[in-house]
């Protein structure tokens, strides 16, 4: 038996619960995620049925307007946290960035994986609080990897201390 867990951060918490599906860690941990598209708010579920997104300029990423709305998207508060991810926007391919998108919207899962963590802001504007189920929040936003990692880091240390200790103890 292989013993692992697995962690994403928005969209990398999509692909971690599909990972999670087929491989079974002993926790699935989402930051600033969702486990179903039935927690997509009503924006995205439009964008999912109507996917105007895809006449989005691959150029759009990288105009000041459409990175200032993304930045309050995202919830940002510090200056730190809007360059580390202003920085990772510039970085990243834009046909990724449309590929993610659209990958997101037509996501589909209805499956929670079991040993699920949750740590989410309870200001993100992405996935709203008021649609996420049974999990830690924390002050912030959608952006609280970047704001508050040391709180995103604290609960991820007990969450894998209490998984190894039940996991070993079986063994």
């Amino acid at each position: 038996m292989k013993i692992f867990l697995i962690a994403g951060v928005s969209f990398g918490g999509v692909i971690a619960v599909e990972i999670a599906k087929k491989l079974k860690p002993l926790k699935t941990i989402l930051i600033s995620s969702v486990p179903t598209h039935q927690e997509y708010p009503l924006l995205l579920k439009f964008f999912s049925a109507f996917p105007l997104y895809r006449f989005t300029p691959q150029t759009a990423y990288s105009n000041r307007l459409v990175q200032k709305f993304i930045l309050y998207s995202m919830g940002f508060e510090t200056d730190e946290g809007k360059r580390l991810f202003l920085d990772m926007l510039n970085a990243t391919n834009p046909v990724f960035i449309q590929w993610a998108i659209d990958a997101l919207m037509k996501w589909k899962n209805t499956t929670i994986p079991q040993s699920l963590l949750r740590i989410h802001g309870k200001a993100d504007k992405i996935f709203p609080h008021r649609m996420i189920k049974d999990v830690h929040y924390l002050h912030g936003g959608h952006s609280i990897i970047f704001e508050d990692a040391e709180s995103v880091n604290s609960i991820i240390r007990l969450a894998i201390e209490s998984t190894l200790v039940k996991a070993y103890s079986k063994i």
